[in-house]
């Protein structure tokens, strides 16, 4: 499951319109030390790979099957990347090619660890969540990566906009007429939405979450 959270990192130079970051206002005068515009917070170029949109993305999963398009498409606009990485170094370096010199930047986490957590999305105005397999492992399973993961992750962003809108797409096994008991073993997979979506059912209000893509792969 793909979400995405904005925080509050530029809110008084930029702000959305059409689905990319524009600029509100210069200060021709700076009278004291505080405040001072971050120049390299703007927009420039042409919007290539060599340009900069006004957007910083921290995209967790860089590394897996649907993170390293995300990345070429978000690299394509010219977005600025920090790519949080867990396994060698190597394995990440390659999506180095994803943005032009120094727009694509890494950093070591660990899913357990709030301070790297932190520190990947401290300069970050946009984070994508893109962590996670079809299969659980020895050191992490569904609960581990998709409840207390995500968990970690939402605290470290403090959320700048609110929404109201329902979650579509995320099945309900109350529908359904079953419950947990009858299907946790023999589905796993299948109810990590469900866990997910329970979990956050009390603030998913004040995330704006965008549906999940299909995702298909060739047999």
């Amino acid at each position: 499951m793909a979400s995405a959270a904005l925080t509050n990192h530029l809110k008084t130079k930029l702000i959305p319109k059409n689905g990319s970051m524009s600029i509100v206002y210069i200060k021709s005068a700076q009278y004291s030390s505080d405040g001072r515009p971050n120049l390299a917070a703007y927009k420039r170029g042409t919007g290539g790979r060599s340009s900069f949109n006004g957007i910083v993305a921290t995209v967790f999963g860089c590394t897996g099957f649907v993170g390293r398009y995300v990345c070429n498409k978000l690299g394509k606009i010219g977005t600025q990347m920090i790519l949080p990485y867990r396994s060698d170094f190597y394995e990440a370096a390659r999506l180095k090619l994803c943005g032009d010199l120094g727009q694509v930047l890494f950093t070591p986490f660990d899913l357990r660890d709030e301070e790297s957590i932190a520190r990947a999305v401290r300069y970050s105005n946009v984070v994508i969540n893109l962590v996670g397999r079809d299969y659980e492992t020895k050191n992490f399973n569904y609960t581990d990566v998709h409840v207390e993961g995500a968990r970690r992750g939402r605290d470290k962003c403090p959320v700048e906009a609110t929404t109201d809108r329902p979650v579509r797409g995320v099945p309900t096994l109350e529908d359904l007429g079953v419950t947990l008991t009858n299907i946790e073993d023999q589905a796993p997979w299948e109810l990590k939405p469900y866990r997910a979506y329970q979990y956050y059912i009390d603030e998913i209000g004040e995330f704006p979450t965008p549906d999940p893509p299909k995702v298909q792969t060739a047999l």
